[in-house]
């Protein structure tokens, strides 16, 4: 729940994962479940609305070979909008 974007993210590019807007401590609609197909040596990358979708880990040559935690760093430091709270949250498939 919240301004949350969600992405599959591979050595082939990334794909947008469906996103609900919402704001967190208000009453939601419901919450609806999705299922994604995780390409071998993927990543899930969760991140708040304080970082901006426009990033692009090709960017980044090798990063990819790294933990979640460097890739997460990574994003979070040279993402973030500065005039907001940000999180991300990187899982390796």
């Amino acid at each position: 729940m919240g301004n949350i974007s969600g992405w599959l993210v591979h050595s082939a590019g990334r794909q947008g994962l469906i996103s609900l807007p919402g704001i967190a401590g208000h009453n939601a609609r419901g919450s609806r479940e999705f299922h994604y197909e995780l390409p071998p040596h993927a990543f899930v990358v969760l991140h708040s609305d304080g970082l901006t979708d426009r990033w692009d880990l090709s960017a980044y040559p090798g990063l990819l070979k790294h933990t979640p935690h460097v890739i997460a760093g990574t994003l979070l430091r040279d993402c973030a909008v500065r005039r907001d709270d940000a999180c991300v949250l990187v899982v390796q498939g």
